[in-house]
């Protein structure tokens, strides 16, 4: 009877033991109950959830090596790449550019290059050239020296429209020379381009001779000759800067070298 009464005692306390315990937390030897849970608890579940997946994903990006942009978007991913890398673009002053707004306008790329000069400031402003074919020279005669051929030249100053320089294509048939002389104002270059260029430099003379590739270069004041000794007519270019002209000086010929 004695075993029983403590039974029953026991029986009595477990049940006021599990009434006392808060709904949908049941014991650690006990399984979870299968029914629902109350609607405030499903939302502290839900939170606490999206808690962890957030530290999951922060910890995960922490290990992730950098991004590669341009590797991994390919050309938009460099030009990405470029863009921010870029120097900032300063805004410009509408009244630094003066006449230039009528012309073009501000921003913007220039693609043709070739057609452009830079000066103090950054701003740009159009050059020009000018070309002359070898086909369209006009070739003028020239009287020989003492009974020798003729000579040929064309002027380029004009045709070339030069303004800060001269220069002239010259022909020379064979054994033929021009007349030695000396210019007070001009720094003259010779350039052979076809035949062997022999040339008379300073007082007393020296005999120079250049073939194709080489440069003459003779400063004002030095006395000198062009000629040709060879068997060939040759072809050479003769330049002069600056323009001034007409106050060369004559010498004495040398009629053998």
């Amino acid at each position: 009877m004695r075993d029983e009464a403590r039974q029953d005692v026991g029986e009595h306390e477990e049940r006021h033991r599990r009434e006392d315990e808060p709904a949908g937390e049941p014991g650690d030897d006990e399984p979870a109950p299968r029914g629902a849970l109350p609607e405030h608890e499903h939302a502290g579940v839900d939170v606490r959830r999206a808690e962890q997946r957030a530290e999951q994903r922060r910890r995960e990006n922490e290990r992730r090596p950098p991004r590669d942009v341009g590797a991994d978007d390919g050309e938009y991913g460099r030009a990405a790449a470029e863009a921010e890398r870029a120097p900032e673009v300063l805004p410009v002053e509408a009244d630094r550019l003066g006449d230039e707004l009528a012309d073009r306008a501000l921003g913007g790329r220039q693609r043709d290059r070739a057609q452009l000069g830079h000066r103090r400031g950054g701003y740009r402003r159009a050059v020009s050239w000018n070309v002359v074919h070898h086909a369209d020279l006009e070739w003028e005669e020239r009287p020989g020296h003492e009974g020798q051929e003729p000579r040929h030249a064309a002027a380029l100053t004009e045709p070339a429209h030069m303004t800060e320089s001269r220069a002239r294509m010259w022909r020379y048939p064979a054994h033929t020379r021009g007349r030695r002389h000396l210019d007070p104002d001009q720094e003259e270059v010779f350039v052979p381009l076809r035949g062997t260029l022999t040339m008379l430099l300073g007082e007393p003379w020296e005999r120079v001779d250049v073939e194709p590739g080489g440069v003459v270069v003779v400063h004002k004041g030095t006395p000198l000759q062009a000629r040709n000794e060879t068997g060939e007519e040759i072809l050479f270019l003769a330049y002069g800067a600056p323009t001034r002209h007409g106050n060369a000086e004559f010498l004495d010929d040398v009629e053998s070298v």
